[in-house]
């Protein structure tokens, strides 16, 4: 029997706050002793042993981190009033301590939340404080809920690497559109691009050109041959158009 690389715990909310996580972790071992199982988590929980306990028999444990001060966490994941970034910190260190699998701290870089210089030299002490196996940097792969959340250039991820300057860090947010685009290979990809971004979430052609990097009049174009292709409609919200893909 092909296993899959890792039975993953991830989606639509978040694993930890399921009880029996660690149960089901334990019967996956069980039944299929080869197989490898991953928790993507947001990591504010581990704070209470109870679940760090319960990830313990995990291959692969990856939280996050989305602010290294008090009023960026605020501004970012608008917490509980008893959570704080020390909280977070800590059970991310203790984990570390009592965890013998791999472990990846995805950082979310968000530019102007947390990207400033004092933000990224806070990060950058307690990456070395938590001592993961290897520190990852994301972004939005689409546009963001609310209007002022954008995507951070590759450019601005790399900075951070080399302002950092510490072994194991790596860039995994999703910059092969980009690349594609800019590379021009195949005149139907930005259609299809767009095609797959709106049936996955509405946009309007200002985030589509901030996504794609493609100019206004290009998307505008790929935009119309969507519609008379009958592929995408249009509906009226308080930021303006958006599309929205069929099917």
């Amino acid at each position: 029997e092909e296993l899959p690389a890792y039975y993953t715990f991830s989606g639509s909310g978040e694993p930890t706050l399921a009880a029996n996580i660690g149960e089901i972790i334990r019967f996956i071992k069980e039944q299929k002793p080869q197989a490898k199982v991953a928790v993507l988590t947001n990591g504010t929980l581990l704070w209470q042993k109870d679940v760090r306990d319960q990830l313990l028999l995990a291959d692969l444990v990856m939280p996050s981190l989305d602010a290294a001060l008090p009023e960026t966490l605020k501004r970012i994941n608008r917490p509980a009033e008893d959570f704080s970034v020390k909280n977070w910190v800590e059970g991310l260190k203790a984990f570390r301590k009592e965890y013998q699998g791999l472990y990846h701290l995805e950082i979310f870089i968000i530019p102007e939340l947390n990207t400033s210089k004092k933000e990224l030299e806070e990060f950058k002490r307690l990456i070395l404080e938590i001592i993961p196996d290897k520190v990852q940097l994301n972004t939005l792969d689409r546009p963001g809920v609310l209007f002022d959340l954008v995507k951070a250039p590759k450019a601005l991820l790399e900075e951070i690497m080399r302002f950092w300057d510490i072994p194991n860090v790596e860039i995994i947010g999703n910059y092969k559109y980009e690349e594609t685009l800019l590379e021009g290979e195949g005149k139907d990809f930005l259609k299809n691009f767009i095609l797959g971004l709106v049936k996955r979430r509405p946009c309007t052609i200002s985030d589509l050109v901030q996504v794609s990097g493609k100019k206004p009049k290009e998307v505008s174009l790929a935009l119309e041959v969507l519609e008379k292709e009958e592929l995408i409609w249009t509906e009226m919200r308080e930021r303006g158009v958006f599309y929205r893909g069929k099917g």
